[in-house]
Formats: C-alpha cells, structure tokens, sequence
C-alpha cells in the first residue's frame, strides 16, 4: 500500500456540498422554533384562564337599584367575583358582602343579585358611575373583568 496515493486525491473529491448545508440550516431553525414556541406555549398554560360567564345588567331608576344576573357559561365561585362600584359611592364589594343567597357558594346561570339597599344604602341615591364584575383567581394573580355597566340614578 502506498500512503501517498491514500493522503493525494485527484482533485476530484469535495467536501459536503453546499445544498446539504442549506438544509441542515433550515432543519436546525425548524427544530429551534419548535422548541421555543413548546417553551412558550407551556409558560402560556401556568396561568388560570377567566371563565366564560355571560353578566348582564339592568337599571330599575324608581327604586334607585341595579340588578346583575349571570345569563349563561361558566358557573362561577362567589370568592372570586367582586362587584366594583366606581363612582359618587365608590366601594368593593365580593360575593360574601351581599345578603343575597344566589351570590353565595356557587353563582350558575339565573342567579341574580340586586344592587339598592344593600349592601349600601347611600351608593345609589343621585350617583352616576361604573359597576364593574371582576372575576379574581383563587390559585394566581390573575384577574379579569367580566362585564362592566355605567348606572346613573336621579336623587
């Protein structure tokens, strides 16, 4: 055997041909997008989602009251939902702070609760603002607004 014919080539041979190199390129960039957006994806899911709960909102001006009723979804947890009320008699009130049973426990489509008198009754009277239902996760930080409504009442 002669080492010099094995270590001399004839000029013939190349090395890996740039097509092969192109598409080593872009299978490297597939699969690191691949990973990335899993990476993303599953921080994305850590997070608790807001139920799907339809609120509704309906004004009565006689007797000063708003009445708010969950027409359809999610049922939802009377812990996680506080009523802001932004205005004249601004307060935050959560599901506990009602005497009316429906928001207690288990809030599901039907159940209404009657802002007027209670829980304050001074909150309604000659006072223009915001009531907003805000649902507050139990496991996370996370909020979300469900629905909101803009009330005023004549004094």
């Amino acid at each position: 055997m002669d080492l010099k014919n094995v270590i001399e080539t004839d000029g013939d041979e190349r090395a890996v041909s740039p097509v092969i190199g192109v598409i080593l390129m872009v299978a490297i960039t597939v699969i690191l997008a691949a990973v990335i957006g899993a990476f993303v994806i599953g921080i994305g899911d850590q997070q608790d989602s807001a139920p799907t709960a339809s609120i509704s909102f309906s004004q009565d001006t006689i007797d000063n009251e708003v009445e708010i009723s969950h027409e359809s979804g999610a049922t939802l947890d009377a812990s996680e939902i506080e009523v802001q009320i932004e205005g004249d008699g601004a307060n935050t009130y959560s599901g506990t702070d009602f005497d009316d049973t429906s928001w207690e426990g288990e809030i599901s489509a039907g159940n209404t609760l009657v802002l007027g008198d209670d829980p304050d009754p001074d909150w309604a009277d000659g006072n223009s603002g915001t009531i907003t239902v805000v649902w507050n996760s139990s496991d996370t930080d996370s909020s979300s607004i469900l629905n909101d409504f803009d009330f005023e009442f004549d004094s």
